[in-house]
Parts: structure tokens; C-alpha cells; sequence
């Protein structure tokens, strides 16, 4: 799965972009000007850190979310608890 947003010349697509932009990145001025993009490595690296979340919950007690965001950030995981959560409630995991 390939989707890029690219910047276009006309002022439709410049709209369309900043809106799409504004909504998919954090809003900071170091942020500003880049491109949101999702291709398969993004989800692989999602399939990869489901498995590994499946992993952790069926072979260690994880006390809370945080315990678990510490266990696959030392398996080499980069992530914000935001993404855990999503992770966690898309796999319909519960305390």
C-alpha cells in the first residue's frame, strides 16, 4: 500500500495538502513543510510491533502501559504511548 502526498501547482491542491498536512503532522515549526507518507514499511514495522506486543503480553506480566512502552523501546521500538494505546486498543487488549 503506496500513498504519498505530493505537492501539486495549483492552489486546489495546495489547500487540499495543507489541510491534509495540518492534520497528520504535529503542529511545530519543525514540522512545517513535510510530507506525510505511508508505505508498506510503515505497516510492516506495525505488523512487527503487533507481533511483539502479542509476544510480550503472552510470555510477561506488564504492570501498565508504560512498563510495556519500556520493553519494546529496549526491543528497539520507537513509539509514543499515543501509538501504544491505538496499538493496544486495535489488538482489544484490556487491564
Amino acid at each position: 500500500m503506496h500513498s504519498v502526498l505530493q505537492h501539486k501547482n495549483s492552489q486546489n491542491s495546495s489547500r487540499i495538502l495543507n489541510l491534509l498536512i495540518c492534520n497528520v503532522l504535529p503542529y511545530n515549526s519543525n514540522e512545517l513543510g513535510k510530507v506525510a507518507v505511508i508505505n508498506e514499511a510503515t505497516v510492516k514495522n506495525k505488523n512487527r510491533r503487533i507481533s511483539v506486543i502479542q509476544e510480550i503480553i503472552a510470555t510477561t506480566k506488564v504492570g501498565s502501559q508504560d512498563e510495556l512502552l519500556q520493553l519494546l523501546t529496549n526491543k528497539g521500538f520507537n513509539l509514543t504511548q499515543a501509538t501504544l494505546s491505538r496499538d493496544l486498543k486495535a489488538m482489544k487488549v484490556v487491564k
